[in-house]
């Protein structure tokens, strides 16, 4: 056999040399002196790294070399960083301090060393590299401890705990999510120049937390333009749509009764939802921005020319509350997210407002107007309910095309 696998290289050797011109022999030689200077330029790299920890250190400190977010690499990639990485972990007086994931080390084993390396090959690799493991308790992080610490619980006085347990049961307890959205709310709160009220503080953190637990319900609330009980409590009871956003409105529960404010929490979280929108990374489609031209309106007998929809909407409410004038306060107490009496109101929808006055009401009262045309309908149709005005009282056009009949 000996012979025979002799005979066998001489003539492979002779094969090769006829076939390429090239020796067998002078290419092992290189590839030999190739390797061997590889391993001296390794060897000298790993002695003078060696030396340079010895003499950062002293006799007796440590070089503490901390290696984050491995876990982010491809899994194959982190497992060839790490078996370099060991080449130079006993190095004394150095010491690494390794984020991963071990998951991904697992995977990245199989990828390298394929699928059939199990759990017990894939554990000692690990082990090999890793002499001292330390797994994050993250199941023990308390956002609600988060939340009573510094300027957090002056800005959310009252409402950390209802705060603490919606985070938790949607976001869950990682402190990085928590300073994500922690610096989302900073940022809107400087966009608002509002002052440190717990409570305006609590609902916009938690149409943020809407935001980015539950995205695709997110908008569909806010195209939504829940902004009165009636359309809340509907699109609260659509199961199809809040699935997986019942945490929110136990939330909003918790505000209406720790707050006392009753159904005026629907409105402002509504308003809290125009503002958290500015952080939304995904353009949110709605009819709040398409323009639709009226051109003249019919109102309880009546019919005005008019140019626009904001101007519609004026004209409309004036005329309802002048015919209607014990019902003013009913409307403005349920509706007190567009209608009030308050001059220094300064949400979204009342930055675009207009006065409207009427005989023996003892205010000013302003409609806030900054919405699209879908809300403005939606207004006047909730005042027509709260009034009780009969169908096809009021009728907005378009040249000759009707509309919508915005009877209630």
């Amino acid at each position: 056999m000996k012979s025979l696998r002799s005979v066998a290289i001489d003539i492979g050797k002779q094969f090769l040399e006829s076939k390429t011109g090239l020796s067998l022999d002078s290419i092992g030689e290189e590839l030999s002196k190739f390797g061997i200077e590889k391993m001296e330029h390794i060897e000298k790299l790993r002695d003078d790294y060696g030396k340079l920890i010895n003499e950062t250190s002293g006799e007796e400190g440590r070089v503490v070399i901390f290696i984050d977010d491995l876990d982010r690499l491809n899994p194959d990639t982190a497992v060839a960083l790490l078996e370099t990485i060991k080449l130079f972990m006993d190095v004394k007086n150095c010491v690494f301090v390794l984020a991963i994931d071990y998951d991904v080390v697992v995977r990245g084993i199989r990828a390298k060393y394929g699928a059939d390396m199990d759990d017990v090959k894939c554990r000692s690799f690990f082990d090999k590299i890793i002499q001292l493991p330390f797994r994050m308790p993250i199941e023990k992080y308390q956002i609600k401890n988060m939340l009573e610490n510094g300027s957090l619980k002056r800005q959310f006085e009252g409402y950390t705990d209802v705060l603490g347990s919606l985070i938790e049961n949607t976001l869950g307890p990682n402190p990085r999510t928590f300073k994500r959205i922690i610096n989302s709310y900073e940022l809107l709160r400087i966009v608002e120049q509002k002052g440190d009220d717990p409570y305006e503080a609590t609902l916009l953190l938690i149409s943020l937390i809407f935001q980015m637990h539950a995205y695709d319900s997110y908008v569909l609330f806010l195209e939504s333009a829940c902004d009165d009980v009636k359309s809340f409590q509907e699109f609260r009871n659509d199961k199809d749509k809040t699935e997986y956003i019942n945490p929110i409105f136990e939330a909003l529960d918790s505000v209406i009764d720790k707050s006392k404010k009753g159904e005026q929490v629907i409105f402002d979280f509504q308003d809290k939802m125009n503002t958290s929108a500015i952080t939304s990374v995904v353009t949110i489609q709605s009819n709040r921005n398409t323009p639709t031209k009226v051109t003249s309106i019919y109102v309880l007998g009546s019919k005005e020319e008019v140019h626009n929809a904001t101007e519609a909407t004026m004209l409309t409410v004036e005329k309802i509350l002048k015919k209607y004038p014990n019902s003013i306060n009913d409307i403005i107490n349920k509706l007190s997210g567009s209608i009030t009496i308050d001059e220094s109101r300064n949400t979204s929808k009342f930055r675009n407002k207009r006065e409207i006055k009427v005989d023996g009401y003892p205010a000013t009262i302003y409609l806030g107007l900054s919405s699209g045309f879908g809300d403005k309908v939606k207004l006047v149709k909730n005042i027509l309910g709260i009034v009780g005005i009969e169908e096809n009282e009021v009728e907005w056009y378009n040249d000759e095309s009707k509309l919508m009949n915005t009877g209630k």
